[in-house]
């Protein structure tokens, strides 16, 4: 990993689901969202990382990587969608989330909606 910590106040030291987590997001992110960018893996798990919570500017992420702050911050933006969605798309954390609940509904180990009429 790069060296950040994850978003725990438990300390600094990144634990192995969270380093994983991001190795998967960041290996997928290169082949989703990132495919026509050269961008270094760990600058791209850095940047994962800060959107997820970790404590880190996008200057520091710039100068650590040598990469012009504009850029880093386009790589940003474009990460953000992809993780939480927008206004016209769903996010792979939430298409995750549905993915989750309709699992744990079909087991019933979570109650299905209530459907309105």
């Amino acid at each position: 990993m790069s060296g950040l910590s994850s978003p725990r106040p438990a300390g600094r030291r990144t634990n192995r689901e969270w380093s994983d987590a991001v190795g998967r997001l960041s290996t997928e992110a290169a082949t989703a969202v990132l495919s026509a960018c050269m961008l270094n893996a760990q600058m791209r798990s850095a940047l994962i990382q800060r959107l997820l919570g970790a404590k880190v500017r996008l200057a520091d992420v710039a100068a650590r990587y040598d990469v012009d702050e504009k850029t880093v911050g386009a790589h940003s933006a474009k990460l953000k969608r992809w993780l939480f969605g927008s206004a016209t798309m769903k996010g792979i954390l939430q298409e995750a989330n549905c993915a989750l609940s309709v699992r744990l509904q079909t087991c019933a180990l979570i109650p299905r909606p209530i459907e309105r009429r």
